[in-house]
This record gives C-alpha cells, sequence and structure tokens, in this order.
C-alpha cells in the first residue's frame, strides 16, 4: 500500500512477488529488487528522516557531508534494495580552493564510505563550507525515490525520534538563542510549502517560522532527552554544537552532579576528540596542509 502507482511524470509503477522480494520498476525505467520486511529494518526510520531533509524528490538522490550519514543510507540502500554500495554513483561538491584535489578527495571518500563510482568532474560551488566537501549519491532508480518519499509521507513518524533525529541530522541546526534558551532551526522553501508536514513531525514541540526557517522552541528538559535520544548523531558536528551549547546554560551547570549530565559531558570530550582526528585526516589525506587544518581544529576549543 506504500507503492504509487505512477511515477511523478505518470509513468505507471508495476510490482511482482520474487521470493523475499518484490521485484518494482516502472515502463522505461530500471527495475529494483525491495526487500518484503524493508518496513521491519531498525534503521528505516533514520533513513527516511534523513532522505526527507537531504533526498532528491525528483531524482533518487541524497546527499551529505559527513560519513555517518552517507554509510546508513548506503547501508540500508545495499541491504533492502540489493545495490551494492561500489556500483553507487557519486559527486562531490566542493569549494573553489579544492578545485586541483579531486584525487585526493576520492581517495578521502571512498575510504570513508566504500563508493567508488564517482563523476568525472567536481561539482564547484563558492557556498560550500564543509572542509571535506559533500558527497551527493546517485541511486539511478526513480523507483527508490517514489518509495522513500511515499514512506515518508505515509508512515506514523511523527512520535519516532529515530525519525526526528535523522531529519535533523540532515537539516536540523541547533542556535543558542541565548544563555538560557536553545532552538533548532530547520530551513524551508520561500512558499513554506512544507509548513504543514514539519508541524505534524513535530507536534510535541513548540514551533513557529523565524526568517524562513522553522524553528523548534524546545525546553531544557525537551533538550535533554533529544540528547539523551542521540539527535543529530549523523551529523557530528551539529552534535557537537548541541552539546557544547546545552552543557553551558546554567541550568546545565546546576544539575551537572546528574547521571546523564555526566554522561554528556563525557561524550562531549569524546565528540572533540573524534571531531580533531577527522579534520586531521584531512591533512593525513592531502586534501589540506597542517596550517588550514589547525584553524579548522581550534574552533572546537
Amino acid at each position: 500500500k506504500y507503492i504509487p502507482k505512477f511515477t511523478l511524470g505518470l509513468t505507471p509503477i508495476y510490482l511482482f512477488d520474487y521470493d523475499n522480494y518484490y521485484v518494482i520498476g516502472g515502463y522505461y525505467k530500471k527495475d529494483i529488487l525491495v526487500k518484503k520486511n524493508l518496513l521491519k529494518d531498525e534503521t528505516l526510520p533514520i533513513v527516511l528522516g534523513l532522505y526527507l531533509a537531504e533526498g532528491g524528490k525528483i531524482d533518487a538522490t541524497f546527499t551529505n557531508s559527513w560519513p555517518e550519514a552517507i554509510n546508513i543510507v548506503l547501508d540500508f540502500v545495499e541491504k533492502n534494495f540489493s545495490i551494492p554500495r561500489n556500483s553507487v554513483c557519486a559527486s562531490i561538491c566542493c569549494n573553489s580552493h579544492l578545485k586541483s584535489k579531486k584525487n585526493e578527495l576520492e581517495k578521502f571518500w571512498t575510504e570513508k564510505t566504500g563508493v567508488k563510482n564517482f563523476f568525472n568532474n567536481l561539482h564547484i560551488n563558492k557556498n560550500v563550507k564543509s572542509p571535506q566537501g559533500i558527497l551527493e549519491l546517485y541511486f539511478g532508480s526513480q523507483v527508490i525515490k517514489e518509495l522513500f518519499v511515499n514512506l515518508s509521507y505515509k508512515l506514523n513518524l511523527d512520535k519516532d525520534l529515530k525519525f526526528i533525529n535523522g531529519f535533523l541530522s540532515g537539516d536540523g541546526s541547533p542556535i543558542l538563542q541565548n544563555k538560557f534558551c536553545i532552538t533548532h532551526h530547520i530551513v524551508f522553501d520561500s512558499q513554506k510549502k512544507n509548513y504543514n508536514k514539519y508541524k505534524k513531525v513535530f507536534r510535541k514541540y513548540k514551533m513557529g517560522i523565524f526568517n524562513n526557517r522553522f524553528v523548534l522552541y524546545t525546553n531544557w528538559d525537551q533538550n535533554l532527552e533529544l540528547l539523551m535520544k542521540g539527535a543529530y548523531s549523523y551529523s557530528p558536528m551539529k552534535r557537537f554544537r548541541f552539546l557544547k551549547y546545552f552543557l553551558s546554560l546554567p541550568k546545565t551547570k546546576l544539575n551537572s552532579d546528574l547521571t546523564k549530565i555526566k554522561k554528556l559531558f563525557k561524550e562531549f570530550e569524546n565528540l572533540k576528540l573524534y571531531l580533531t582526528n577527522f579534520y586531521k585526516s584531512l591533512e593525513t589525506s592531502n586534501i589540506y596542509d597542517k596550517q588550514e587544518i589547525n584553524k579548522v581544529v581550534e574552533k572546537l576549543k
């Protein structure tokens, strides 16, 4: 019931039963194998959250700058659609100062994700700030896009923190409004087409619009719950900022002897070490020199 009868371009979609799989395709579209127990995959809500945030709505693509997000999507596609990661096409988008580092960037992303099938040219964008660039995956099947988008809209995921964590890891951003308050901003289209959808997904939180951003006005207890449930787990830098902001709040300091808070302090230090080593690996990969990486690492202090 989650398979649409037509693609966005009104091409009929067909479905056949085949052992433990469904064969799903469309006329003049690439067939895919889909595991029958796909809905029971425990990572499905995370992947759907990530895809709704940063997946293609016209073509089956997924874009992110962190291996954690890329790998969980690749693992899901490999397991449930029988598409090996080394056959998935990918492109790298980066700032212009990395335009001579194509081979180094490809080697870096292959080591982190296992993706090997890169496009001939880098995509240069002056607005890309991520030191490692952004990786875009192309799954080559419009049916995958139809399936992901329809599952995102039709499954009852508004109370699923895994889905919320995936979505925030993609399009969310923790913002320290003042020394007492952390909010979460989600960029959306200027026509506000997605506002009602976001209202449904995040209805347990107070919400509003500020400067073309959908904003979650979360209190201290809600932020503690989000942290303990792994919010932003697939975007380590956002997770690091969220921890940093939360641990700096006066109420957090007053409750610093709580077991949960102690656990978050420990995670903060471990995450700082992880990010430091991650950025230093860009130096080892000859993408940046030591001086440039030291500037990035300095911001973690």
